[in-house]
C-alpha cells in the first residue's frame, strides 16, 4: 500500500501503524490545518512516547542503568524534539498528501 510505504520512509516506524486512525486524523488535519499540530499531538501522544523511548534505548546502551529522573528527562527532551519535527514538517506532509491526491 502506498501510504504505508510513505509512512515507513518518513518515520522509519513500521510497527503498529493503524491506517484507519491515520485516515481519520488526516481528515481532521485537512479540515482544520491551523490546529493540525494539536490534533496530531492529542491522537498520537502515546505512540510518540514509544518512538522516543525506542530511539533513546538504541542510542544509549546503558539506558537501564540510568536513574528514573535521567530517563524521564531524556524521554521528555526527545519527545519535544520529535514533536517539533512534526510541527515544522507539517507543511511538507500536507504538500506530499495533496501532491499525491492531485496526481491521481
Amino acid at each position: 500500500m502506498v501510504i504505508r510505504k510513505i509512512l515507513t520512509k518518513l518515520s522509519d516506524y513500521t510497527e503498529g501503524i493503524n491506517l484507519r486512525k491515520f485516515k481519520v486524523v488526516s481528515r481532521q488535519c485537512l479540515n482544520d490545518p491551523s490546529n493540525s499540530h494539536k490534533i496530531l499531538k492529542k491522537e498520537f501522544f502515546k505512540e510518540m512516547r514509544d518512538v522516543a523511548i525506542r530511539q533513546i534505548k538504541e542510542e544509549n546502551k546503558n539506558f537501564n542503568k540510568m536513574t528514573p529522573e535521567e530517563k524521564e528527562e531524556l524521554i521528555a527532551q526527545r519527545e519535544k524534539d520529535l514533536w517539533q519535527k512534526v510541527k515544522s514538517g507539517g507543511t511538507t506532509a500536507f504538500a506530499l498528501i495533496f501532491g499525491i491526491s492531485i496526481g491521481n
